[in-house]
Order: structure tokens, then sequence, then C-alpha cells
């Protein structure tokens, strides 16, 4: 996390400086792989998050409902997933209980990077399977293989399937990444603005629903979904992500919230400092932003980023002054 922030910077910087220089082709292409870098952090860890978060949900809640409970779901659910599959292999089971179990065993390989395993036994299941769950969790687990490993299109059939099953809000998140990192931002939009009414507390949602917007030039729309995640987000490492992202779109005050929160928390504290100087900065409260760098100043002297912010900060200066 901590190169990805210092790559950001860097680059966000060096697209400035072209501005400076009004070199505008360069700064198209800068600014397309800025934009990529914003995104790729949050849809590789929501796509990843997404993959546990859909076993542990299955976990917590359809053992009770079939009745399928064994040493290699404690396993998977305690995330020993080669003990699980080791476990899950040697059992035996009957009826709808054998398909269970091949199904946490599908996701034990899932979760494992078990890849041809994974096809092998989710596939056998979309086939076999008589329990309508089990080939609806078969669906899902099969699209979060193929959303993994860049197979979006795949992926989306697959959730689509799942849906038609049971419409469960994890399908219709999954769906509003799939179709995000597609670019059918619209059809993104209407999956995320589901799932966000029926799940209001999950900050990642709220911040992915948000970037969606921001695609589609709905800025109102994302600043509102990006104030609601900030108020959801309890890590340091969210609110970075936020922060950085709110920025880039020019929602200075959100992303001064974020920093002020991060600090708050004691963490991240040199880099919180800058972006919040920084910040402040460009959202027109230079009084507030120079005792802060002069504070990073003294006890950062040669920190290079704090440097060329400053230098940033000093030719916007002098462009006002001049144009007064």
């Amino acid at each position: 996390m901590d190169k990805w922030m210092t790559d950001w910077q860097d680059a966000y910087k060096e697209i400035c400086t072209l501005i400076e220089k009004g070199d505008t082709n360069h700064v198209w292409i800068e600014l397309n792989k800025l934009e990529q870098k914003s995104a790729k952090v949050l849809d590789l860890w929501s796509v990843m998050d997404e993959k546990v978060a859909l076993i542990k949900e299955h976990l917590a809640h359809e053992p009770s409902v079939n009745g399928y409970q064994s040493m290699g779901t404690v396993y998977l659910e305690q995330n020993q997933l080669k003990r699980a599959v080791l476990s899950l292999e040697q059992e035996q089971a009957a009826g709808v209980n054998e398909e269970w179990r091949r199904l946490f065993l599908a996701y034990a390989h899932l979760m494992n990077g078990s890849n041809n395993q994974t096809i092998e036994q989710f596939m056998y299941l979309i086939q076999t399977a008589k329990d309508e769950s089990v080939r609806h969790f078969s669906f899902a687990g099969l699209g979060c293989y193929y959303t993994v490993n860049h197979q979006v299109d795949r992926a989306a059939e697959l959730f689509e399937q799942a849906k038609l099953l049971t419409p469960t809000s994890d399908v219709v998140y999954n769906l509003g990444v799939c179709y995000y990192l597609i670019g059918a931002m619209d059809v993104s939009a209407e999956h995320f603005e589901q799932y966000t009414m029926h799940v209001q507390q999950d900050g990642e949602a709220l911040c992915f629903h948000g970037l969606v917007r921001a695609r589609l030039d709905q800025f109102e729309h994302a600043k509102q979904l990006w104030e609601r995640a900030l108020e959801v987000y309890t890590t340091s490492e969210d609110m970075i992500r936020l922060a950085l992202m709110s920025e880039w779109y020019g929602f200075f005050e959100i992303a001064i919230k974020c920093y002020q929160k991060v600090i708050a928390l004691g963490e991240e504290e040199t880099f919180a400092m800058h972006g919040l100087a920084w910040n402040l900065a460009l959202n027109d409260q230079l009084r507030l932003a120079w005792p802060i760098f002069d504070r990073l100043l003294k006890e950062h002297p040669h920190d290079p980023h704090v440097r060329r912010s400053l230098q940033h900060l000093g030719k916007l200066a002098e462009e006002k002054n001049s144009m007064n």
C-alpha cells in the first residue's frame, strides 16, 4: 500500500508539471494512467475481499440450512485451506449433503488458488446438482474465479445465472464490479444502486458506487456516496484510498476529512499530514496549509514529496498574484 500511495503521488505531481509546461499530449496519456491507478487498488481489493467475504457469508448461514457441517467446513471457516481441502476430499456424504460437501470443497479450492480443481468442482455441480441453492452458489463461485482471473465477461454471465436462481446481495454486488470492469457504467451503477439501498453500511460498496457515478460524470451523486463511505470507514487504509480518489476528482473537502480522521487514529501521520496540507492548499485554505508544511519541512527536511508540493504551490501562488 505504501508503494502504491507513493507511486500515485509521483504520477499526480508529474501531471501538474506537464500542465505547467503546456505539454497537453503527454498530459492526457498520464491522466489515463493515473485514473487507472485510482481504480486499480479499489478494483483488486474489492474483488479479492468479496471472494473471501462471499465464502464467509456462506459458511455463516448455509450450514444451518443444509445441515452439512464437518471438520472440513470448520477448517474452511478458519482459513486453513489446505487442511480444508484434504478433509473435504476424504469426507463421505449422501444425497443433498454430498452436493454441499462438493460445494465447500469447490470454495476451498477457489480460495486456495487451485484453478483446475475449482473449475472442475463448480462445473460438476452446475451440471448435476438438484439443490437450487447449491447451483446458485456454484454459479457465483465460478463467477468469482473468472473475475479474479480477469475473464470478466465470462464472470458476468455466471453471476447473471446465479441471479436468476436467487438474487442475493453478494451476486448483485459482484455484477456491479464486473460491469464496471467491462466498462458498462450505466449497468454497473444500477447494480450498485440496488446493493447499497439494501446494504447501507458497506463502505467499500459505497466507495465503488461513487467511483462508478464519477465515471458517469454524476459528480454530486459520487460526492454524496463517498461522504457516506467515510462515515462507515474505520481503517486508515480505507480512508487514504478514499482521500486519493476524492482529491483526483476535485472533492478536496472529503479528502481533508479523510486525512483528519487518519491523523486522529495516529497512523500514517507524515503521509496524512502532507495530504491534509496539500488538499487544504488546493481548497484555497493556504493559511491553514502553510503551518503544516512548515512543520513537515522541519521534521522531514529531505522529503522530496513535500518539497515538490511546495514548489508547485509556490508556482500557483505566483500565477494568482500575477492575475490580480
